[in-house]
This record gives structure tokens, C-alpha cells and sequence, in this order.
């Protein structure tokens, strides 16, 4: 996201390489065990995936989200603006944030 100079963009066997990262965590690990996703569907859709076709849409938010550099914590980083924000790790516990029922919307 955002812009920067093509010379910082992975190559195309790294790009691979983490794409077979995250799939080969998702046949090893149960997503609750170790919650290892790609975003933007970077990993899901490979050979090796059981139903990796079947992808579901959006996580952010659901069962997932994402921590800024400050402690600001929102469903998808991607998402870049501040009103997004469900809070702060720095003042509240993610646990409290998660399960805020004013959280996420």
C-alpha cells in the first residue's frame, strides 16, 4: 500500500516463496492453533489447499485484524484512515477491543 520505488518490491520467486509459506502452515496448522493468512487472497489459492477455492471474503474484523505501528488496532490495515480504529493496545488489552460490541461495525 502506498507509494514507494520499484527497487523495494519482492522478486517473483519471493513472492512465491511466501506464498508457499502460508499454504504449507495452513495444511500443518489448524487455523486456530496458528492464524497464518495472507492478505488479499496472497497464499490462498494454491493446489495444495484442501477448498482453497472457496475463499469467503474479507476477514477484517471477523477473524482478523491488524495493529499499527502506534498501537492502533483496526479490522484491516489496508483500510488506511484513522476512523477505523478500534482502539489502542497501549490503553486497552486487544482482548477488550475484540470483543467490544461497538467494535468492528
Amino acid at each position: 500500500m502506498g507509494n514507494f520505488d520499484r527497487e523495494h518490491l519482492i522478486s517473483d520467486e519471493d513472492y512465491y516463496a511466501v506464498a508457499m509459506f502460508i499454504a504449507s502452515q495452513r495444511i500443518k496448522h489448524p487455523f486456530e492453533e496458528l492464524p497464518v493468512i495472507g492478505a488479499h487472497c496472497f497464499g490462498y489459492h494454491s493446489k495444495l489447499l484442501p477448498d482453497s477455492n472457496t475463499w469467503k471474503g474479507c476477514t477484517a474484523g471477523i477473524s482478523s485484524l491488524g495493529i499499527t505501528s502506534n498501537g492502533g488496532v483496526a479490522g484491516c490495515l489496508s483500510m488506511g484512515n484513522n476512523r477505523f480504529i478500534e482502539g489502542n493496545v497501549r490503553e486497552r488489552s486487544i482482548i477488550d477491543i475484540w470483543k467490544d460490541p461497538n467494535s468492528f461495525r
